[in-house]
């Protein structure tokens, strides 16, 4: 469990900061076509490694949630985002998918937050 938080949290997600993305316009001149492919690239890159982590759920772990479910959400809805498809992925979809039933992943949405637009 904590191997796939560390994965998403630690090697998936920092690559994928608004910070990096901006630099990687503003500083280095890059377009946006790179850009969405080089998060795609390290989407792809950690889900593989999650993909192979995960056992039976309908959670990352079984029948509780855990913070590893905590940590693919948000990583599956940025992945949705961006376009990286999932269908190589069905236990994180699996995964994400029930814990969208959930109201307490409901509430969290970035798009149910006061802040969104």
């Amino acid at each position: 469990m904590r191997g796939v938080a560390q994965a998403i949290a630690c090697d998936i997600h920092p690559l994928n900061n608004l910070i990096v993305l901006q630099y990687l316009k503003r500083t280095l001149g890059q377009e946006q076509a790179t850009i969405d492919e080089w998060y795609a690239h390290w989407i792809v890159e950690g889900f593989e490694a999650v993909e192979a982590m995960i056992r039976p759920g309908p959670y990352a772990f079984g029948a509780q949630v855990t913070l590893a479910d905590v940590c693919i959400v948000p990583q599956v809805a940025n992945a949705r985002r961006y376009k990286v498809p999932l269908e190589r992925f069905p236990r994180i979809a699996g995964v994400d998918a029930a814990c969208q039933k959930l109201a307490a992943f409901e509430r969290a949405r970035p798009d149910n937050q006061p802040d969104a637009e």
